[in-house]
């Protein structure tokens, strides 16, 4: 069932059908296996309902604004943890590999390349 029927509250109204189906199977069952067992049965359903309601408190308590963003916090610093082992050795090589004169030499050249002559020239003229 999606969205739409849960927020209509039809996922519930199914729930509740359902439950009452098994308990009314259960009381059948109970002439079968003996009240003992029926007995046992309510005490399982009754520990599986506390165990969901505390699943559910501990999931909302998770999600809590504060604890939502402590997560996402944790997970954007793993992802960019990762990221930052995969691109170091890829980038370091060439920083590595070309002394600080050779990127000088770079830098202009891809200055003058890009334009930045010209714009030299101008600023240089009106002096």
């Amino acid at each position: 069932m999606g969205l739409w029927s849960y927020v209509t509250g039809q996922d519930q109204a199914e729930s509740d059908r359902l439950d009452a189906a098994r308990q009314a199977l259960n009381k059948e069952r109970a002439t079968v296996y003996g009240d003992a067992w029926y007995a046992k049965t309510v005490a399982n359903d009754a520990q599986g309902d506390a165990d969901s309601a505390a699943l559910n408190q501990s999931i909302l308590d998770e999600f809590k604004p504060a604890a939502l963003i402590t997560n996402l916090s944790e997970s954007a610093s793993t992802t960019a943890g990762g990221i930052r082992g995969f691109l170091e050795p890829i980038l370091s090589f060439p920083l590595k590999i070309i002394p600080p004169t050779g990127w000088l030499i770079i830098g202009v050249a891809l200055f003058i390349y890009l334009g930045g002559g010209v714009w030299l020239r101008g600023i240089l003229a009106r002096k």
